[in-house]
């Protein structure tokens, strides 16, 4: 029985400790796949007690990628925590970054879960005092989600992610702007495309 007793400092140097280890072990051997699950279960035990702490967001985001398809058996816990997570402030940010590494982490399995959670990042870039550190968590997020599920799938979100987009010019510094296009570039090329030729 996993106890959530202690400090989240205690629990954050304990993660980060997991998170090296588990990274360093990517082979995908039997004993190795369970420490894996083993420790998500921890790790979402630590975040729904209410814990918040980079470290502990950062451990959840390498074993979520390390999972990969495996990550399936633990949606259940996970995507509601998400959805809850992303309407509090101190959290936001970490969990928008969570979603994309779910993506990432289930690639093509990840379409069924595509609408629900662009209306999400659309919702909170809709915000406008979003700090531009949510702003660029949740265009990053939003990439990985498009390159995760390929350009036919998110093809119905290009045209809403680029309208927020547009909104965000007027708040953010132009540079930051600018790494904004950087990422969504071949979404442009490639919509055009599909559009007009």
């Amino acid at each position: 029985m996993f106890s959530t007793e202690g400090s989240e400092d205690h629990f954050a140097l304990i993660c980060l400790t997991l998170s090296s280890l588990l990274t360093r072990l990517k082979v995908d051997h039997g004993n190795i796949i369970q420490l894996r699950h083993e420790c998500m279960y921890c790790l979402m035990t630590l975040l729904q007690s209410g814990m918040v702490h980079e470290d502990i967001f950062e451990a959840t985001g390498a074993t979520i990628s390390l999972l990969g398809p495996q990550l399936k058996e633990h949606l259940p816990i996970l995507l509601p925590y998400l959805k809850s997570a992303v309407m509090l402030p101190d959290v936001c940010s970490l969990a928008i970054t969570l979603i994309g590494d779910l993506f990432r982490a289930l690639e093509k399995e990840s379409v069924p879960y595509l609408k629900d959670f662009c209306e999400t990042i659309f919702t909170t870039l809709s915000n406008k005092e979003v700090e531009p550190k949510l702003w660029t968590d949740c265009i990053t997020t939003l990439n990985e989600i498009a390159v995760a599920v390929g350009l036919q799938d998110f093809q119905p979100y290009v045209v809403p992610a680029f309208r927020h987009l547009q909104h965000a010019s007027g708040i953010i510094e132009k540079n930051v702007w600018f790494i904004y296009l950087t990422f969504f570039s071949p979404l442009v090329i490639h919509f055009c495309s599909f559009q007009f030729f």
